[in-house]
């Protein structure tokens, strides 16, 4: 049977950016812990390890609260965004 790609999860939207769940092995059905990416095509190049976000320190008990921290790191522009056409 042929894979079917699917859009990836969304995750969190803030301030009208959105953050999607990346997955393991481009596995629709294994979301990893701390990867996340902000482009819906999983672009390689805006996926990233919320662990090296400087706003995952910064935000609750050693980090873990990810939605506390990605509406920080996008209100710190530390994201990369797809351009939208």
């Amino acid at each position: 049977m042929p894979f079917a790609w699917r859009k990836p999860a969304v995750f969190l939207r803030h301030k009208g950016h959105v953050v999607y769940h990346a997955y393991k092995d481009d596995n629709s059905e294994e979301k990893l812990s701390y990867w996340y990416s902000t482009d819906p095509h999983e672009d390689e190049r805006f996926e990233f390890d919320i662990r090296d976000l400087k706003e995952y320190d910064q935000h609750g008990p050693s980090g873990k609260d990810h939605k506390v921290a990605l509406r920080a790191a996008i209100e710190n522009d530390s994201l990369k965004f797809p351009k939208e056409d």
